[in-house]
Parts: structure tokens; C-alpha cells; sequence
């Protein structure tokens, strides 16, 4: 059962980071988990100098489940309550992210309704994108 979540959650995910760049006012636009000399950072893009009041971003991971099975679940939670995108549209977070199979979401949300450890809200997604390793030996 499990299995079938994580595949709808996935493809959930999918569909909407394919399609948002067309219907929503903030997108993801780009992520670099990567561990380097230079920082992680999340940078949004959409509308000039858009209020984003309202919308919070979660930080999502790959779990082992046991039994051959991955789950997912959110480990931090960020409210974008009193930020705005600049007059060019950007807005970049520097921030610690997981560097194996992860996602980071854009949630028409309170901050709140997004708790830590638990799978993440499939409702009021505005944007979401998948990044890490998923070789053979990371079949997460």
C-alpha cells in the first residue's frame, strides 16, 4: 500500500512541477542541494515584487520504510509570511538541504498544517521538484 502512495505522491508531484510554470504566480526555480564550496539555496521566481503572505515552503525527504519500501515525509517547514519576490521577480533562501532523493514544495498553506516527520500535504500544492540520486543503489 505504501508503494502505491509514494508512486501517487511522486506522480502528483511530477504533474504539477510539468504544469505550474503555466498557471501559478511562484514556481520553483531552481535548487542546488549540491555540497560544495558554495551555499544551498532555494530561489523562486514569479511576479515582480509579488506579496508571497500565505504561502510556506516544505523541505521534503526519502525514508526507508523496511521491506524494500521508501516512504516520504517532510523534515522542515518554512513560512513566507513577510517576504516578497524583488522587482525582477526572484527570491533566493540559502539553507541546509538533504542531499539524497528529496523535494521541495511550494504550499498555498499555513506553515503549520505542514508537519515535520509526517508525509507531506498532497492538497494546495503550488509547485514541487524531485532532486538526488536515484542509481541502482539508490532505488529511493
Amino acid at each position: 500500500m505504501n508503494i502505491i502512495r509514494l508512486f501517487f505522491l511522486s506522480t502528483s508531484l511530477f504533474l504539477i512541477a510539468l504544469l505550474s510554470p503555466f498557471c501559478q504566480s511562484v514556481v520553483i526555480n531552481e535548487v542546488d542541494a549540491l555540497t560544495t564550496e558554495a551555499p544551498q539555496f532555494i530561489e523562486l521566481y514569479g511576479s515582480e515584487s509579488l506579496d508571497l503572505n500565505g504561502y510556506s515552503l516544505a523541505l521534503i525527504k526519502s525514508v526507508w520504510l523496511g521491506g524494500g519500501e521508501y516512504g516520504v515525509e517532510i523534515y522542515d517547514a518554512i513560512s513566507l509570511e513577510g517576504q516578497t519576490l524583488d522587482p525582477q521577480g526572484f527570491l533566493a533562501f540559502e539553507l541546509d538541504l538533504n542531499t539524497t532523493v528529496a523535494a521541495v514544495a511550494i504550499y498555498e498553506l499555513e506553515t503549520s498544517m505542514l508537519v515535520m516527520g509526517e508525509t507531506p500535504p498532497t492538497d494546495d500544492i503550488i509547485d514541487a521538484v524531485v532532486y538526488g540520486n536515484t542509481s541502482p543503489t539508490h532505488p529511493q
